[in-house]
């Protein structure tokens, strides 16, 4: 059987709510149009492997052990921003070099091509607005 499989750091419980409390609550008035990831569910990704076979998830777990020995270090969220006004997500200011270099450990561990990070936190997914409209609600946030 396979597995979705991707590696993330999880964000402190009082960090979610403070996303709750400020953004969730303009989200909530048009449920209807956004897929909102539970807060409870909100992680940085470090890189998203795709469907895996859970034989070898083992093999991936041994080759990413080093890189969980990184030394702590801060983060601190910034402004709200779009992909494609299809996601809507917070990007990360503060500890946003820390996260690139933690990318690059696990493309060097996995002997993966580089691939494009955007350090953020995907908050909702559009599901029926209109461009116009995704700008005009990203603009309430």
């Amino acid at each position: 059987m396979n597995r979705r499989i991707f590696l993330a750091i999880e964000i402190p419980e009082k960090v979610k709510t403070e996303i709750e409390k400020k953004v969730y609550s303009v989200l909530e008035k048009n449920k209807r149009e956004w897929k909102i990831v539970p807060a409870q569910n909100i992680h940085i990704t470090l890189r998203f492997f795709g469907y895996w076979p859970e034989e070898k998830i083992p093999e991936l777990r041994v080759a990413l052990e080093g890189i969980a020995q990184n030394k702590r270090f801060e983060i601190e969220l910034g402004e709200v921003g779009t992909f494609h006004n299809r996601v809507l997500w917070i990007g990360i200011e503060k500890g946003k070099k820390e996260l690139e270099k933690i990318v690059q450990q696990i493309q060097k561990a996995l002997h993966v091509t580089a691939e494009p990070f955007a350090a953020h936190l995907t908050l909702a997914r559009n599901k029926t607005l209109s461009s116009d409209a995704f700008k005009k609600a990203v603009e309430q946030i």
